[in-house]
């Protein structure tokens, strides 16, 4: 019994230092409401080492901000409501990206209006 929770320790702690290593940085950007009223957004962003989307629905008031943190090279995108259907259906949205993550970018404030 001892030795197959030494066994287990060693597993946990080997994929653990196997993930740190595979990590990549994160930058941290935020998106600031400047209108004078509240706004609802949705924020979909693609990272270059996933294959699926992250789907983010806020409602930010004026002047506040909200962070996210990806990789370097994912695409930050304002969804309007078709490109959320486009998205829940299962496929790409192809526009423009609104913001896309760069490392000189750390802590950058973006205005969303």
């Amino acid at each position: 019994m001892k030795k197959f929770k030494i066994l287990l320790l060693m597993l946990i702690l080997g994929s653990g230092a196997a993930w740190s290593q595979t990590s990549k940085p994160k930058v941290v950007v935020n998106f600031k409401n400047n209108s004078l009223l509240p706004h609802k957004y949705t924020f979909i962003a693609y990272a270059p080492s996933e294959t699926g989307n992250s789907t983010h629905i806020k409602y930010v008031l004026p002047s506040s901000t909200v962070s996210f943190r990806f990789e370097e090279g994912t695409k930050m995108f304002l969804a309007n409501a078709p490109q959320v259907d486009t998205v829940m259906a299962g496929q790409r949205i192809k526009a423009r990206p609104f913001y896309v993550y760069s490392k000189k970018d750390q802590n950058k404030t973006i205005n969303l209006q």
